[in-house]
C-alpha cells in the first residue's frame, strides 16, 4: 500500500502555470490549506491532518 501524499490531500490546491491566459500545467508544488496555508510538494508525505481527496483521480477541484 503506497503511503498518503499531500497531493492526495482533500486540502490541497496544486499551483499552475499561466500560459496564454489559460492555467495549463500543473506544478510540483501547491499549497495545503488546512489548518492554515502551507507551501507543499505533491509527493511529500501527508501529514496528521491528512483526508483522503474526494475528487475523481486526475481531477482537480477548485
Amino acid at each position: 500500500m503506497k503511503e498518503p501524499t499531500c497531493e492526495t490531500r482533500q486540502h490541497y490546491r496544486h499551483h499552475f502555470v499561466n500560459l496564454h491566459h489559460k492555467y495549463c500545467c500543473k506544478t510540483r508544488s501547491g499549497h495545503c490549506v488546512y489548518p492554515r496555508s502551507k507551501l507543499r510538494y505533491g509527493a511529500a508525505l501527508a501529514c496528521a491532518h491528512y483526508r483522503p481527496s474526494q475528487a475523481p483521480q486526475g481531477e482537480q477541484s477548485f
